[in-house]
């Protein structure tokens, strides 16, 4: 490759690199308002939102689990369950093998918020997809794949994986 092709293609990369930047940008403000549509609509800070969320399908789960998976230091886990347990969304029970182990589950309230907040998190991204036809739908779902997988080893290049 001679320097003027090396330097178009150059060129072209820096461009496509800022309109990338752009679109993610855009995406992750989109996605920053839907999270204080959550907060609003839902009465609860979005930290608390992303605890309930973490128990999923999981009956129990530690704070240090916890505060592994939201990538959060044990204080800040420790403040966010202080503050869910007051608001009797999350129940401390002990271990029954290990009675210095503390357990973390969701209420009945805790759990039916839970739930609430999946199904409007699933309805908004159904909206998305049904503006889609199933071809477009399938593309933007590959494309997004590829996108993340190209980030993740971007992430590594800058030692930035875990």
């Amino acid at each position: 490759m001679n320097n003027k092709s090396k330097h178009s293609t150059e060129q072209v990369l820096s461009q496509q690199a800022l309109r990338l930047r752009g679109l993610v940008g855009e995406i992750q403000k989109c996605c920053q308002q839907r999270q204080l549509m959550e907060t609003s609509r839902f009465d609860l800070p979005q930290a608390e939102l992303a605890v309930l969320l973490q128990f999923g399908s999981e009956r129990y789960l530690t704070p240090k689990g916890l505060a592994a998976s939201l990538e959060v230091s044990k204080s800040r886990i420790s403040k966010l369950l202080e503050q869910l347990i007051e608001k009797k969304m999350i129940q401390q029970v002990s271990d029954p093998s290990d009675k210095r182990v503390k357990l973390l589950c969701l209420s009945d309230a805790g759990r039916l918020k839970a739930g609430q907040v999946e199904s409007f998190i699933n309805g908004m991204h159904m909206k998305v997809l049904e503006i889609l036809d199933s071809n477009q739908r399938s593309t933007v779902l590959s494309t997004l794949e590829l996108l993340w997988s190209a980030m993740e080893s971007a992430k590594a290049d800058y030692g930035l994986n875990k």
